[in-house]
Order: C-alpha cells, then sequence, then structure tokens
C-alpha cells in the first residue's frame, strides 16, 4: 500500500513521517483540491479539503521547519496566516492517509511541533474519518490567556476540554495527540519530558459519552488556517506507539 510505502522501515511504530516532501518555502500547501463524493483518495501531498460551500479563506503557505530537543523528526512546516485586513473564514487542508480501515483499533499518535505569535480560539488540527477531510473525530485546539499566553485544548467530536496551564507565545511547543480506542479517550501531551517515556497524566483528555464515541476509522488529517492565526506547525508523525514519538 502507498501508505506501507512511505513509513519507516527500521521503525515499525512509525506508519508516516515526513507530511512535507517535496515542497519548498513559500509556495501554496495545498496542490489540488476534493471537489466531489467519491473522489479518490489522493496520496502524498496536501490539498484542499472538500466542502459544501464554496471556500474564499487562504489556505496555509510552506514556512521553515520548527525543532525541539530530543524530538527527531524534521522537515518544512506549515505557515497559517495570510488572511487580508478584514479577511474572514478558514480554510481546511486534508493529507490523506488511506482509503482502508487499517487505523481503527488500538492506540494512535499523532506528534507535532507548533510555534504561534497569535491566535484567536479555535481548532486547527484534526483527524478525520473520511480522507477528504470529512468525519472529524479528534482535533486540537488553542485560545489565548488575556495577553499572556496560550493554552491547548483536546477535542472528540462534539465534546472538547482545555488545559489549564498556558504556553508562551513565540517558542516551540511539542504537542502529542492520543487516540486510545481500547479506553475511547482522546488526550494531548504538551511538552512532555522525551527522556521518560509516555507521561501518566496527560495535559488534557476527553473521554467518549453516548453521543460523542471515538469509533470508525482514521483516515486524513486536517489543518484550518484561521483569520487571527499566525504561526507555523510541522514535524507530523503518525505512530503506534509512544516509542514511534521519539524513534530515530
Amino acid at each position: 500500500m502507498a501508505v506501507a510505502a512511505m513509513a519507516l522501515g527500521v521503525n515499525a511504530q512509525v506508519l508516516k513521517s515526513d507530511f512535507f516532501a517535496g515542497y519548498t518555502v513559500g509556495e501554496k500547501l495545498d496542490k489540488g483540491e476534493y471537489t466531489e463524493k467519491g473522489q479518490p483518495i489522493i496520496t502524498g501531498q496536501w490539498d484542499q479539503a472538500m466542502s459544501s460551500t464554496p471556500v474564499t479563506a487562504p489556505g496555509c503557505t510552506v514556512g521553515e521547519g520548527l525543532t525541539y530537543a530530543g524530538y527527531p523528526e524534521g522537515g518544512l512546516s506549515a505557515q497559517f496566516g495570510g488572511f487580508e485586513e478584514g479577511e474572514k473564514g478558514a480554510h481546511t487542508s486534508v493529507y490523506s492517509l488511506t482509503d482502508g480501515k487499517e487505523y481503527s483499533k488500538g492506540v494512535f499518535y499523532l506528534p507535532m511541533l507548533v510555534n504561534f505569535s497569535k491566535v484567536g480560539k479555535g481548532d486547527f488540527l484534526g483527524l478525520c474519518a473520511s480522507y477528504n477531510g470529512g468525519g472529524v473525530r479528534a482535533k486540537v485546539t488553542v485560545q489565548k490567556v488575556g495577553k499572556a499566553g496560550i493554552q491547548f485544548g483536546v477535542g472528540l467530536m462534539k465534546l472538547s476540554e482545555v488545559g489549564t496551564e498556558a504556553f508562551d507565545y513565540n517558542k516551540t511547543h511539542l504537542l502529542v495527540l492520543k487516540l486510545d480506542y481500547d479506553t475511547k479517550a482522546v488526550s494531548l501531551y504538551v511538552d512532555p519530558d522525551l527522556s521518560a517515556g509516555e507521561p501518566e497524566t496527560p495535559y488534557v483528555m476527553v473521554e467518549s459519552d453516548i453521543e460523542n464515541e471515538l469509533k470508525h476509522a482514521i483516515r486524513g488529517v486536517t489543518l484550518r488556517n484561521r483569520n487571527g492565526f499566525k504561526g507555523n506547525i510541522g514535524s507530523l508523525r503518525w505512530c503506534d506507539s509512544w516509542e514511534g514519538v521519539t524513534a530515530e
């Protein structure tokens, strides 16, 4: 399969890496677009997610890479922003992982590096049940805390929670989104100690309820470029173990 071909063979825990392969700094992130249901999967690139309404907001552009001590994933990043003064809305891009059901059982991790200079309030990354960007199951959010800093949050369908600890602007943070199909919970770790194994307690967590249950396979990763957001996100990985977060 295409996903298997892109995996790191020596590290079986890393299912997908190098999400920005083939890009150069300054170009538009979207290389294509999903325009209708049933459109075949587009692999190996970011594309405008399918939308029921016309999208006028700008998509992300490609920026320089981010680094975090002890985290080995490199590469370029997606850069939020690009809105004209007074321009509103949001633009969703999707990286299609698979059109199958292999990511529907067990535990999965999506580590990433983020660095924000400005935020509003809302989600900026999602994991979707459709490879065209639909059916968001889990998401990562951010919001400002006065002028002092930012707080991250996590969502599971219509459920969401925000952590209490605030973090600095203009600093690169390591976020690790965890999907646990066994306990039906979605968790987020922020700046974990990578030398100590998986922390016992996440920064924030959401557990399933009757109406919002973690189920269905994950097929795509989305980035949402929102008005009022400036910063970068990069060094994404898709893993099936905590060891995959730190694997060289």
